[in-house]
């Protein structure tokens, strides 16, 4: 039996959404998830506390460290963040 592929993930923002997407990531069954932080303008550290997770310092800091970018923000940043994802590939 082949071994599951681990996948870096990160969270960016701490609101429902946020929460949502993490519960959603526990019950994934195909992969390892490393969730490897949130970054969030607002209750960044209380969300990351609450998860045992690392908070990131910067938008850019958290994009570094994941395969996967769970963009958990308002619906119009979402282009904006997408965006900057994409570029750093």
């Amino acid at each position: 039996m082949q071994a599951k592929k681990t996948v870096r993930a990160g969270i960016v923002g701490a609101g429902f959404s946020a929460s949502f997407h993490y519960e959603a990531i526990q019950k994934v069954r195909c992969a390892n998830v490393d969730v490897r932080g949130v970054f969030a303008l607002d209750r960044a550290e209380e969300y990351a506390k609450a998860r045992g997770i690392p908070c990131a310092a910067s938008l850019d800091a958290l994009i570094a460290e994941c395969d996967v970018l769970h963009v958990c923000t308002t619906a119009s940043s979402h282009e904006e963040v997408a965006v900057k994802a994409l570029r750093a590939g």
